[in-house]
């Protein structure tokens, strides 16, 4: 005699998820406040003369710090190498920043828009400052 046999439902472990799409970590975390420097030398604080903001490194962030709003913006180095320099230009819009680790470059950053505009490669140790 055959019998049928009931269908019986696959359960599913909770963690795995069908047809997610993967975010971005820049879109998953939000970086609020930073405590701390990685600053070696005076070659990575730098400050804007026009509004009176601080810039310093924490690892692979650049903090731009201002003190009259007590505010903390971020610049995020994709590269996650550790910033060593950094200054920031006359008129306030340039960061420049230096990095070791391997193959280090120099980057050019737009301080408003908070994104890379250039990027020097060709060092082969740190970089200890930029002016």
């Amino acid at each position: 005699m055959d019998s049928v046999r009931p269908q019986r439902k696959v359960l599913r472990s909770p963690s795995v998820k069908r047809k997610s799409k993967v975010l971005p970590v820049n879109q998953r975390v939000h970086l609020e406040r930073v405590l701390g420097v990685t600053v070696s030398s005076n070659a990575g604080l730098s400050c804007d003369s026009n509004n009176g903001t601080i810039a310093y490194p924490a690892g692979c962030v650049v903090v731009l710090f201002n003190p009259r709003r007590n505010k903390q913006s971020h610049i995020f180095n994709a590269s996650k190498k550790t910033i060593t320099a950094l200054a920031i230009s006359s008129d306030g819009k340039l960061l420049a920043t230096g990095e070791t680790g391997h193959q280090p470059a120099v980057r050019v950053w737009d301080v408003v828009e908070k994104t890379q505009l250039a990027e020097f490669r060709g060092h082969k140790f740190g970089i200890n400052c930029v002016l």
